[in-house]
């Protein structure tokens, strides 16, 4: 599997509640996912390219204030996986 077939998998077995998925396809082959979560705090957002590169997105619901932003460079699933799965612990225990 690639890193971007992990990470939709992981998306559609996800015990957090999913606020919108997209699964996109660029015309220059660099396939993207992102997942949308939301809490009553914050909204969160997860995006994976097909080359390894992450961003992770924070807005505060009620400011509209971005108050998180990390890019990450992944070489396989595992990594990815440790890192988004204690980004969402993290979220949805704020």
């Amino acid at each position: 599997m690639t890193i971007l077939e992990d990470f939709r998998k992981w998306v559609k077995d996800a015990s957090f509640d999913v606020r919108a998925v997209s699964f996109e396809t660029a015309n220059n082959n660099n396939d993207s996912s992102y997942v949308d979560i939301r809490t009553t705090t914050v909204l969160a957002r997860i995006t994976l390219w097909s080359f390894g590169s992450c961003d992770l997105i924070v807005l505060d619901v009620e400011s509209e204030e971005q108050i998180f932003w990390k890019n990450y460079e992944f070489d396989d699933w595992t990594a990815a996986c440790k890192v988004l799965t204690q980004f969402i612990e993290d979220i949805l225990h704020k």
